[in-house]
Parts: structure tokens; sequence; C-alpha cells
């Protein structure tokens, strides 16, 4: 029974080594198979582009913004002071203009009782712009009062030895010196029956040459202005003349240096003369 067993292994071995020669053998001489060549894609050339399609208007699209709206700033009300802070600053405030000095203020003219001094009157001459060359006067001036009161204008009166000269100060912009005993600026003026009261305005730098006469019908009133005088144009509120006419009068007036007889004081400046009506 062995030897059968191997008759039979070996016949097994046998044909197995018979399959594997046969495999082999059919394996190289079968040709190798041909290589299949890849396909070739067409090249398709690309459409051209549609054309855009244009965006609806602005108007015709809605579009719901409930939620990007930008909040609106908050509003803050204004503070309330403290009333203890603004106490304080009306304090420093009062304190400060305590320590400011106060503004120089020019010397005031002693006015007395009269009420009606230094009152803004009807001029002989009138107000413009520019101002006139002076033109001498010839015919001794005739002047009617109208109204409260009248001013008259020195350079406007009749002169004698008076030099004018011209004053950007003055009231009609020129000034009348009284520079010789002979000098005199006259006019005569028709006043309604009432009360008067007369002033000059003057300018003297020197007391010793600041008094000066005006003759109402020949008749002299002594007047000068501020003792001492104030260098510049001031009425003469300390020798004010007063008259009372119980009818209407027409008074020859003139301004001179002297009272009609004998020398007087020279060298002051008149710039004009004014009746006030007092009642």
């Amino acid at each position: 029974m062995k030897k059968n067993l191997k008759t039979i292994s070996y016949m097994v071995l046998c044909s197995a080594a018979m399959l594997c020669s046969v495999l082999i053998s059919s394996c190289a001489s079968s040709p190798p198979e041909p290589q299949t060549e890849e396909e070739e894609i067409p090249f398709i050339e690309p459409e051209d582009p549609p054309p855009p399609v244009a965006a609806p208007p602005a108007s015709a699209v809605h579009k719901d913004d409930s939620n990007d709206r930008t909040p609106e700033p908050a509003v803050s009300e204004p503070a309330i002071p403290d009333a203890a802070a603004v106490l304080n600053e009306e304090e420093k405030e009062a304190a400060l203009a305590e320590e400011e000095p106060a503004p120089p203020q020019e010397p005031e003219q002693q006015l007395g009782e009269k009420e009606n001094v230094g009152l803004v009157v009807e001029s002989t001459r009138p107000v413009t712009g520019i101002i006139a060359e002076y033109v001498p006067v010839e015919v001794l001036p005739e002047i009617i009062f109208k109204g409260r009161g009248v001013k008259v204008e020195a350079e406007q009166m009749l002169l004698t030895d008076c030099s004018v000269e011209k004053d950007f100060l003055a009231s009609g912009a020129y000034g009348v010196l009284l520079g010789d005993n002979s000098s005199r600026a006259e006019f005569a003026i028709t006043l309604p029956s009432g009360s008067y009261e007369c002033l000059v305005s003057e300018k003297a730098f020197d007391t010793e040459e600041s008094a000066f006469y005006v003759l109402l019908n020949d008749k002299p009133y002594r007047v000068y202005p501020s003792n001492p005088p104030l260098g510049s144009w001031e009425l003469t509120i300390r020798t004010p003349i007063q008259i009372e006419l119980e009818e209407e009068t027409r008074l020859s007036v003139s301004l001179q240096t002297h009272n009609g007889s004998g020398e007087g004081e020279t060298g002051m400046q008149v710039d004009y003369i004014q009746f006030v009506r007092l009642d």
C-alpha cells in the first residue's frame, strides 16, 4: 500500500510540473496586447457671453432697511448749573469789576441852579459837512429871536480889529481873537418880551487874560470862564447875564475887551453868544 501512495504522489507531482511548464510557455509565446490610443477630444469654441441685464432703478427695488438703519444719536438735555457755582461766578465778576479802575471823568462845570445852561439852540450858521472859507461881514447883522433860543457865531458878527482863526473844535469851525483894546464883535438882535439868559462860549489860557465885556444897548456886563480857565471852549456859566424885557426890544450887542472906557484884558477867543428864554 505504501508503494501505491508513492506512485500516486509521484504522478501528481509530474502532472503539476507539466501544467506549470505549459503555462510558462503559453505566456512567453503570446504577443503583447496592442495599446489603445487615447480618444482626441474635439475643441469647442466658447460662445459670446449674453449681454448684461440692466439693474432695475433704485426706486423700483424695495429694500428692507429695517435692520440697516443707523441709530440716531441721543440728544442730551442741557445740564442745569449748580446754584452755588452761579453765585461764585457772579461774585468773581463783581470782584473783577471792583478791581478795574473807573475811567477818568472830565471836570464838570458848576451849573448852579440854572436848568437851561448849555442848551443847544438854533445857530445863525448853517451846519454843513464842508467848512466854508471865512467871508468878512461888512454890515451889522440883524438877528430875529425864534423858538427857545438863538446862537450867534462870532465870525458872523461885524468885527473890528479882530483876528479870525480856524478851529475845528469851535461851533462854526472858527474862533475870533479879541487881541486889542479896540477889538469888537457886534450885531443886533430883536427879542420878544420875557426873561432871557445870555452866555458866551470862550477859550482862554490865562486868568489874567480871560475877562471881557458884553454890552447890551451900551450897558456893560463883565464875563469870564473858569478860574483857572480850561484852555478849551467853555460857556461863561460863572457870570450869566440875565435880562427881563417887558416888551419886544431891539438890543445892540458888542463883545469887547473893556467896558467902554479905559483898558481891559486881551488875548481871549470867543466862539459864539447865545440867548435862551427862561419863561
